[in-house]
């Protein structure tokens, strides 16, 4: 079938309001590659003006009926180039995921690489060449290598709080139940917090940054490492002189794990603690062995006794 007579009877079960969506698409793609079936349209107003000379029709009613055709050829007009804009034009940003357990490094288009950790969601902005920066969001776990650019082109780390401004470094962000956590391991890094008052801090290679919302407090300690700060990078998980139920929150963020501890006595408890970062499953029988606790699970959670 011709495109043009294609393009008509699509057309005609849009005006009896039968079209499909999957039939819209491919009205919006014939419309799309024949620019000239824009005749289609007008002819239906044409045809209306002209009328049937066999009937008789006030130059009022034809006045009415000609409105109605062009506003409705616009509306189609309008509508595909709509469906078509939003089907076709490539997407503000670019998504990546993480799964519970789940670890991945990826490229992004500037030629940065990200380390996320389980249970993360990191956007890029994908018109970052138009704006003149670089802009991601994230919300989970992510360790950052950006590329430097000779003419400084800034790359920004949107957290829900706390954004981090870089030009080329290493830097480690976590942002989890409410708290926002920026380590750097190298380089150089502007945080800017706009609750309180818009707030910059400048960060130098060791220096970790805690940014806890609920009571708007910023803690900063120096001479800090990657093995401490990030250890889950290097493979490790590593807890030092941690309450058990806080070292419990990290794998229930990382595995999507429910615990209860029934052992009231385990509440105070702390403990250093160094696992390979491994399956779930693995990670289970090590942690019981290790935290000389017995695992129960019952109804989707965890009973720690």
């Amino acid at each position: 079938m011709k495109a043009d007579q294609q393009f008509r009877k699509l057309l005609e079960k849009y005006k009896n309001g039968s079209l499909s969506k999957d039939e819209l698409k491919k009205l919006a793609k014939i419309y799309s590659e024949h620019k000239e079936l824009e005749f289609v349209l007008n002819s239906d107003v044409q045809d209306e003006w002209t009328g049937d000379p066999k009937r008789s029709t006030s130059g009022k009613e034809r006045k009415l009926k000609t409105w109605h055709m062009a506003a409705m050829a616009a509306s189609v007009a309008l509508l595909i180039g709509f469906f078509f804009l939003q089907n076709l034009t490539p997407p503000d940003y670019l998504e990546y995921v993480t799964a519970y357990g789940e670890r991945t490094q990826v490229e992004l288009p500037d030629g940065s690489t990200v380390m996320l950790n389980a249970n993360t969601q990191l956007r890029w902005d994908t018109q970052w060449k138009n704006q003149g920066k670089r802009r991601v969001e994230i919300s989970g776990e992510a360790f950052f290598d950006v590329q430097h650019f000779e003419d400084n082109t800034e790359f920004i780390v949107e957290t829900d709080k706390v954004d981090v401004h870089v030009t080329g470094t290493s830097f480690n962000v976590r942002e989890r139940n409410g708290e926002i956590e920026v380590f750097l391991s190298s380089g150089k890094v502007n945080l800017e917090i706009e609750e309180i008052g818009k707030r910059s801090i400048s960060m130098t290679p060791g220096n970790e940054v805690v940014y806890l919302p609920a009571s708007q407090e910023v803690i900063t300690t120096a001479s800090q490492t990657l093995a401490k700060s990030a250890s889950w990078v290097e493979g490790r998980l590593d807890f030092e002189n941690e309450y058990l139920p806080e070292i419990l929150e990290s794998f229930e963020e990382l595995f999507g794990v429910d615990f209860v501890i029934s052992n009231e006595t385990l509440l105070d408890k702390r403990m250093d603690l160094s696992l390979p970062y491994s399956s779930w499953d693995l990670l289970k029988q090590a942690l019981e062995i290790s935290l000389s606790v017995e695992f129960t699970e019952s109804e989707d959670k965890i009973i720690v006794q």
